[in-house]
């Protein structure tokens, strides 16, 4: 890794040539590269309507011929002509009109950029080479160590501008926590502490870090050997891959989130640590002094813990048994992780009905909350009146939770469970597989994969079962014309439409441009990953792989606003990314705020900004970020979340953990 490593940053050296032309952001690339053999499309889009319609240049045409030049000479290595999308038609979602240049056909490494001869513009320099995206998948898995609660950062494992001290160890926070509905009971006082924060502020959810660790324990399945053991995180070193190290970290908070003493309760688990209300959140973690309490319990949260630990249950067998550390987590950490996952189970039986959302004790005027907003973290928990959709997740999450605890434990009752329940589903009951239920999709496919994945001894999963669930995946990923995001609809034009829905070649609908897009938007491509991973429709396989990065491009700034939708990376070759990102530490007017003044120039200095590679929620259509005064029309397409009143959008939402879980995945 270190040789490939030296490749990488060899070639990033090699970008201080003074580029021809003048960089334009209507012409869009992966600003960190390709690898050789992928496809490679630079987009071009001429602003007809969208927040830049009044750039300077909105009525850019391209010329007859673009070029690809090296950027250590400037040499032309390759040519052709650009393409128009749609016949000129302008796209609905961005408001642009498109051209396409393919230089997919060359493949020879090293440092490049698109070249536009007859309007001197360029985009901006960008890497060509098989180990291109190797430092930047190590930085986006240092995301959690950054994101750990409970544990100083030295200097030397989290870098000189982001070292802290022990965060949330004082007597009325997480090693010390109270219940959120008793605050004054010391007898209800437990200790809460590790696990990361959940997002901008310091909060810790079990379903959203069920979510997280979904991601991340599939990303390990599907591919091993990428994980290394050398992220420079205190546990670097020690024989276990460090995204297992981070792994572990999580699941040790989320064992502490269970109740383990006998009674009518055991095996249920706590549904969050946080404050009573949200307030100014003090900056670095350590100076937050809060009161942190714990939330009541939850059948969501139960559920989510049962999967979750079945499921690394299984991962942790799978690791390399490489040293004594290792074989305690395949053998008795492993074990209690499914003792774990069974005592859930056992209390969900108990307690089958999903839970609605109760937020007692959090909020003003509760126990020691002195002021802010009420406290919420309504995913997977419902109020009968309005969020069937949680309802529905809680419902699957058990499903879920029956396909680990089916292949960790060969035992027929939960096999029994998921054959007569797989099929409420919706990727089932639909035939739509979609962006937004992929940990979901990927559970269905690992039951089919389950007699070479697992060979339950005995108890084979159901032949019936597996060959619905791979028709249903084949109609709804590739051939239901009726789905949006069926792939012949996408990129076949199966429905009609001879052109792709998407000039950008990542696709959501309109409606989806919501908070969090990015995370569907990552999952699209990991869509089609498991498709290809579990070989369920060969025959379409080498189309899912040829696909599937083009949405991991769009992350890299290859999507109408052409900022890379990472944090702090111009070190590592996105000249575009964030310079500054919503939360608590990072926060605004903070040594780390890139623009202070919210007008996108950048004052801060010394200017320290966040750690590279933080995935903020992405592009939303329903916030307009305070700018209807000043030219921005306030309608789709595009905007991004936003803590300023930028035209641009900057200042982008809270990097979650399951967002930059899909993304890695």
């Amino acid at each position: 890794m270190k040789y490939i490593n030296s490749i990488f940053f060899f070639f990033l050296s090699l970008n201080v040539f003074a580029l021809d032309g003048n960089h334009t952001p209507l012409m869009m690339v992966d600003q960190f590269g390709y690898k050789e053999i992928s496809k490679k499309i630079c987009i071009i889009g001429s602003p007809q309507s969208g927040y830049d319609f009044t750039i300077p240049a909105s009525g850019y045409i391209p010329g007859a011929t673009l070029q690809l030049k090296n950027s250590t000479d400037n040499t032309v290595v390759f040519s052709g002509a650009p393409t128009v999308w749609n016949a000129g038609g302008t796209h609905n979602h961005s408001g642009n009109k498109i051209w396409h240049f393919d230089f997919s056909a060359f493949t020879s490494p090293g440092n490049y950029y698109v070249y536009d001869p007859s309007n001197n513009t360029r985009t901006y320099p960008f890497t060509i080479h098989n180990q291109v995206y190797d430092t930047l998948f190590i930085k986006a898995q240092r995301f959690y160590y950054h994101q750990r609660c409970g544990i100083a950062k030295t200097a030397g494992n989290a870098g000189a501008n982001y070292a802290d001290a022990i965060c949330h160890n004082g007597a009325n926070q997480d090693a010390h926590c109270r219940a959120a509905w008793d605050v004054n009971n010391p007898a209800l006082e437990k200790d809460m502490s590790g696990g990361w924060h959940d997002a901008g502020d310091y909060n810790k959810y079990v379903t959203y870090a069920s979510r997280a660790l979904e991601y991340l324990l599939t990303a390990y399945e599907q591919n091993p050997l990428v994980f290394g053991d050398n992220n420079n995180i205190p546990e670097s070193g020690n024989g276990v891959p460090d995204i297992i190290d981070e792994i572990k970290w999580e699941l040790d908070w989320l064992l502490k989130m269970q109740e383990n003493a006998a009674g009518a309760n055991q095996g249920a688990v706590y549904y969050k640590t946080s404050v009573q209300c949200f307030e100014n959140t003090a900056s670095p973690p350590s100076a937050d002094a809060n009161v942190r309490v714990y939330g009541g319990i939850s059948q969501s949260a139960t559920r989510c813990f049962a999967k979750t630990m079945a499921h690394a249950c299984l991962v942790m067998k799978k690791i390399p048994n490489a040293n004594a550390y290792a074989n305690t987590l395949i053998t008795s950490y492993a074990a209690n992780l499914l003792s774990k996952a069974e005592l859930a189970w056992t209390w969900l039986l108990a307690n089958p009905s999903p839970s609605l959302y109760n937020n007692l004790g959090f909020g003003a005027g509760n126990g020691t909350c002195n002021g802010g907003t009420t406290a919420t973290a309504i995913d997977e928990d419902y109020d009968a009146s309005f969020q069937a959709p949680a309802f529905y997740m809680q419902i699957t999450e058990r499903v879920l939770a029956s396909v680990y605890l089916y292949a960790a434990t060969n035992t027929l009752a939960y096999k029994s469970y998921f054959d007569a329940n797989y099929a409420n589903t919706h990727p089932i009951l639909w035939s739509f597989w979609t962006p937004h239920e992929q940990r979901t999709q990927d559970a269905l496919l690992y039951y089919t994969s389950l007699p070479v994945a697992e060979s339950p001894a005995g108890v084979s999963p159901t032949p019936a079962v597996v060959a619905d669930i791979k028709s249903s995946a084949i109609l709804g990923a590739y051939t239901n014309t009726g789905s949006p995001y069926s792939f012949a609809n996408l990129y076949n034009g199966a429905s009609g439409n001879p052109i792709p829905n998407n000039p950008y070649f990542a696709y959501l609908q309109a409606a989806d441009y919501t908070f969090n897009s990015n995370e569907p938007m990552c999952n699209f491509g990991n869509l089609y990953f498991g498709m290809k991973n579990h070989n369920t429709d060969p025959s379409h396989n080498t189309q899912y792989e040829n696909n599937a990065p083009h949405f991991l491009h769009y992350i890299h700034g290859v999507n109408p606003t052409n900022w890379a939708f990472v944090s702090n990376a111009s070190s590592l070759g996105a000249e575009n990314s964030l310079g500054e990102i919503y939360h608590g530490w990072f926060k605004h007017g903070s040594i780390w705020d890139w623009d202070t003044n919210d007008d996108m120039i950048a004052d801060q200095v010394p200017y320290k900004g966040p750690p590279p590679m933080f995935v903020p929620t992405g592009v939303c259509k329903d916030l307009l970020n305070g700018n209807g005064g000043e030219g921005v029309p306030a309608s789709f397409p595009l905007y991004l979340q936003s803590g300023g009143n930028d035209p641009i959008m900057k200042n982008t939402d809270c990097s979650i953990i399951a967002t930059t879980s899909p993304l890695l995945k």
